[in-house]
């Protein structure tokens, strides 16, 4: 249950109308990441998001920062927890000027649930 509504919010927050996967541009880390996602390869999903995140793609270092503060909890064995290395995606993301890592980050520090997905993150930084 909780991963069928972790997908969902995933899916709620790269779902863009009228771009069916086959429309994606799959020479993009980013849409590979998607792709992987979405099918529940979460290791391939991770490889393909340190790739756009080296690459400085906010949404990638965000959404590594969630999984690896997740981790197997989330994602199962393929990718483990690790916070340090969750932050350190945030801190990239923030430094870039990302308000939804700043606020993961800020929860983090006062030991706050931190959201589980992007789309719950965007929402709950803009106050929505």
């Amino acid at each position: 249950m909780k991963k069928q509504l972790v997908a969902a919010a995933f899916a709620a927050l790269v779902f863009v109308p009228g771009l069916a996967p086959a429309q994606r541009d799959t020479r993009d880390p980013w849409e590979q990441a998607l792709i992987a996602y979405e099918v529940g390869r979460y290791g391939e999903a991770v490889s393909w998001l340190s790739i756009a995140g080296e690459n400085n793609d906010v949404r990638a270092q965000q959404m590594l920062g969630l999984m690896y503060v997740y981790g197997e909890a989330l994602y199962g064995p393929a990718v483990p927890r690790d916070v340090g290395l969750g932050r350190a995606w945030l801190y990239r993301a923030e430094a870039q000027g990302s308000g939804t890592a700043r606020f993961v980050i800020a929860r983090l520090d006062r030991g706050e649930p931190v959201p589980t997905s992007l789309a719950l993150a965007d929402n709950q930084a803009s106050g929505e």
